[in-house]
């Protein structure tokens, strides 16, 4: 008996097929037509009535179907079947690869077509990973850990309120940053980065809509503490320029990096082949609706399907993905919340955690930024005040002193 009749047989046997949902099983990975839709039925049946269908109700919507008797285990079965699957997957995908070989116009990009294969199949059915509460005296250990070598398990944002309720960027979360457009969106997500760098960590940052050369003008400027408007204009002092060559030095040896990727065409998969290549330790996408998706979707559909690629990227991985995306028109006077994100719910759904933006002409005025903490899955939500100083490339959490300083009228 093959694997697919093997698995729906079982199913309706046992009745089990809430436990093969959880293992991730899903119609796309049956390739005989009739097993797809006895599992169809399955699925939906369960899924509505809060119980599998009996066997004699199954057997009764399908009396053309043989089903033979599987006395085996369960996740024996649904071993065999993922086996089953991998191996038709793989063998479609090498397909491909060996397509791409023969035509000359992707030989270039072999590799990261190679990778996105890799990822691809990496997904067709996602493995599980299950914990024990009883495991405690290992977390014990991993505190302790922590305790004694002073490192967090998350990558710092570098800034003390929101480090202090998130406990940094964890390995596994999808961070969004939401603003209304001009807002600052891009500029907190490179400072986010090159605070990473700071504390020893290599970032790879997608940049869809604005050039690399741009991108690490802002961090040299942040780096050497010099004018971002003098070094653009090409107007820095012999002291400036002093600091900045002392800085690359710096830069040249050390360990970290931050890569910049500008692709002309950018989807999940060029994330994940990149990442696996470059081995970051955080990933940054500029923006979420700007990446490429099967064509033929509503903007609504497209971003619902990028933001839950990406959280499953984020997991799989087991690197933080930080994005930015962009409210509608009432974030521009009231800031971002979850109920003005543009596009899509699913952004703040999928998202572990929502930094939104909320700047005025008087806090412009006077280089400031409020930043509202509207999600947090694994804490508190706070809102903190930020110096935000694009003369001085000075972006940091205001302190008592930096509010009580006088204002500009």
């Amino acid at each position: 008996m093959d694997a697919e009749r093997m698995i729906v047989a079982r199913a309706a046997q046992s009745g089990h097929v809430e436990e093969i949902i959880s293992r991730g099983i899903d119609p796309s990975h049956f390739a005989d037509d009739e097993c797809r839709m006895i599992w169809e039925f399955m699925r939906d049946h369960t899924m509505k009535y809060k119980l599998a269908p009996s066997f004699q109700v199954v057997r009764e919507q399908f009396p053309q179907h043989n089903f033979e008797i599987v006395p085996d285990a369960t996740d024996f079965v649904v071993d065999r079947f993922v086996k089953a699957v991998n191996r038709r997957f793989t063998i479609t995908y090498l397909r491909e690869l060996g397509e791409a070989v023969d035509d000359d116009t992707q030989l270039d990009s072999l590799a990261e077509i190679f990778l996105e294969k890799a990822q691809a199949l990496a997904q067709v059915v996602p493995a599980r990973r299950v914990e024990k509460f009883s495991s405690m005296r290992e977390r014990i250990a991993d505190y302790r850990s922590m305790v004694k070598t002073g490192v967090q398990p998350g990558i710092p944002f570098g800034f003390p309120e929101l480090d202090k309720v998130t406990g940094g960027i964890q390995a596994h979360e999808l961070v969004s940053v939401a603003g209304w457009q001009g807002t600052g969106k891009s500029t907190l997500m490179q400072v986010i980065f090159f605070n990473a760098y700071m504390n020893g960590h290599t970032g790879l940052f997608f940049s869809l809509e604005m050039q690399a050369e741009a991108i690490y003008r802002k961090w040299d400027a942040m780096a050497a503490q010099v004018s971002y408007n003098a070094l653009k204009a090409g107007e820095l002092g012999s002291k400036d320029l002093a600091k900045w060559e002392k800085w690359a030095e710096r830069a040249a040896t050390a360990k970290e990096d931050i890569i910049v990727v500008t692709p002309g065409k950018c989807s999940v998969d060029r994330i994940f082949a990149d990442s696996v290549k470059y081995k970051p330790d955080i990933i940054g996408v500029d923006y979420i609706t700007l990446l490429h998706t099967r064509e033929g979707q509503a903007l609504w559909e497209k971003v619902t399907h990028l933001t839950g690629a990406l959280k499953q990227t984020a997991m799989s991985l087991k690197t933080p993905i930080v994005a930015a995306c962009q409210t509608n028109i009432g974030g521009a006077t009231g800031g971002a919340a979850l109920d003005n994100i543009a596009y899509s719910r699913s952004i703040g759904q999928d998202s572990d955690i929502v930094l939104g933006l909320h700047q005025d002409d008087a806090m412009k005025a006077n280089e400031r930024m409020e930043v509202k903490v509207l999600k947090n899955r694994d804490g508190r939500c706070v809102d903190f005040n930020m110096v935000w100083s694009h003369t001085n490339m000075e972006f940091r959490e205001a302190t008592t002193k930096d509010l009580f300083q006088r204002q500009h009228p």
